[in-house]
């Protein structure tokens, strides 16, 4: 009799253990009636969410990454799933949850636990598989705000804005109120008004968000909202190397007359960025508004060296040697500029003032002419330093009285000259007068062996300059002056 038990006894088991070898193969089934996440779970995953996205906006992932790292002693396979969605790394976040699963094999963690596979799905959807993720997901019945982050973030990152709003809906299904949710929306809203307000949102339950105060601050700067000033501040204490983000600041500093504040944030974006245009531009004008010109050259020469050579840039450049009294550098600078284009106004005066300072009026004064009408305006200041006087008659029928007027007031300057240096010789003086088309002398040029006094012949250049007649256009005259 006992031995009839003890048979019966092994034939239940054996039964038994093959009735129960299926229900082992239901894991996801068992976990969707037992092992169902909650809703703190749930809150769990999506600060861990936010946490991610205010590393990434905010270029500190590492650090707002750090509080979810899990302890080596840790079993919670929640914690495992935050360290997962908030790595730094992706991939390693994707590691992590394959760990989590080999925990699962091992028997670390329950074996009806549906974190492994919602890890997984997660990293999926947030890398656009979004397939693969549906297939994990479709076994269970398992719905999670954090889920459909991860399908947000995919789907943004492909600019399906649609599907993103629809994913969006799910998610405040799960959990109506959650600053990430009110964030991802303002991503995709058609509205400004209601962009804005989303940010606000943002901004009043996580304050440390840098991407939504870095967009809110811009609302507010466009419609001249002092706040802006507070929000760039707030965020450039946490993104100190943004330079978009100082130089949005530094503008709201410009608009503001705080100058001084936005030099100083104009130069920490070129220490950071050494060739950007805007803050080099930025520091350029402010140092010529200063009178640094010296400092201005500087910022000058690396927009010409790093950002874009121009003509303009190229003028400035040599405008700033001769006020930094690099005068050879200058000329050479200024020269330049004419071999690329003869006819440059502002290269020929620039030479002519360097070339007058330099004791060389007359080289000075044939650039002056060669400067047209501007020219003719520095002819006239010159004319005034060396008290040239009166110009000569225009509205001669003809040239005869014009020379000769010229003659008798080269003659009494001449006496004027010897009272300067009564060592100066007399002589004959061939002048020679070239005519432009509408009659007006663009060109002078004296031959003499013994007239050389300075101050008399850039008065007779400037004087026979003033000459304009029609009977000579196009031509040339010469005629003779006798000194004693």
């Amino acid at each position: 009799m006992s031995m009839r038990m003890e048979r019966m006894t092994a034939i239940v088991l054996v039964f038994g253990a093959c009735a129960t070898a299926p229900i082992e193969q239901e894991q996801t089934n068992t976990a969707q009636s037992s092992n169902m996440p909650t809703a703190a779970e749930d809150l769990a995953l999506m600060d861990a969410w936010m946490a991610a996205d205010r590393g990434r906006t905010g270029g500190n992932l590492a650090d707002e990454a750090a509080p979810f790292r899990p302890k080596s002693t840790e079993k919670n396979p929640v914690k495992f799933v935050q360290w997962a969605v908030a790595h730094p790394d992706r991939q390693a976040g994707w590691r992590t949850c394959l760990d989590l699963k080999s925990r699962q094999d091992r028997g670390d963690i329950s074996a009806f636990s549906p974190w492994p596979f919602v890890c997984r799905a997660m990293l999926l959807a947030e890398q656009r598989m979004f397939d693969q993720s549906d297939r994990m997901l479709s076994a269970s019945n398992i719905k999670l705000a954090a889920v459909e982050i991860a399908y947000i973030r995919g789907h943004l990152a492909k600019k399906r804005y649609d599907r993103v709003r629809e994913h969006l809906a799910k998610a405040r299904e799960a959990m109506p109120d959650h600053p990430l949710l009110d964030l991802m929306a303002s991503r995709v809203a058609t509205d400004k008004a209601e962009e804005k307000r989303l940010l606000e949102a943002v901004y009043a339950k996580d304050a440390g968000h840098y991407g939504a105060l870095k967009r809110l601050a811009r609302f507010y700067d466009s419609e001249g909202d002092p706040r802006s000033l507070e929000l760039y501040l707030k965020a450039a204490e946490i993104n100190p190397k943004d330079t978009e983000m100082r130089m949005f600041l530094a503008g709201r500093f410009v608009k503001n007359g705080q100058i001084d504040k936005a030099r100083e944030q104009y130069l920490e974006i070129i220490k950071a960025v050494p060739h950007d245009e805007s803050a080099l531009l930025f520091l350029a004008d402010d140092a010529a508004k200063r009178k640094q010109w010296g400092d201005q050259l500087d910022y000058v020469r690396t927009l010409i060296a790093k950002v874009k050579d121009t003509q303009e840039r190229r003028i400035l450049e040599a405008q700033l040697l001769a006020k930094t009294n690099k005068l050879d550098a200058a000329m050479a600078a200024y020269k330049a500029l004419l071999k690329a284009k003869d006819d440059l106004v502002v290269a020929h005066l620039g030479l002519a003032e360097i070339l007058v300072a330099r004791g060389k009026p007359l080289e000075g004064i044939t650039h002056m002419t060669a400067a047209g009408e501007a020219g003719r305006a520095a002819l006239a200041e010159l004319g005034e330093r060396y008290e040239v006087g009166e110009p000569l008659p225009t509205k001669s029928k003809g040239l005869n009285p014009v020379i000769w007027k010229a003659e008798a007031l080269l003659k009494e300057r001449f006496k004027e000259a010897r009272k300067r240096a009564p060592l100066i010789k007399g002589g004959r003086v061939s002048w020679t007068l070239r005519f432009d088309e509408e009659g007006q002398c663009v060109e002078v040029i004296h031959d003499s062996r013994r007239v050389d006094d300075p101050w008399f012949l850039v008065g007779g250049y400037i004087l026979h300059l003033g000459v304009a007649n029609k009977s000579v256009a196009g031509g040339e005259i010469s005629w003779d002056l006798q000194l004693p």
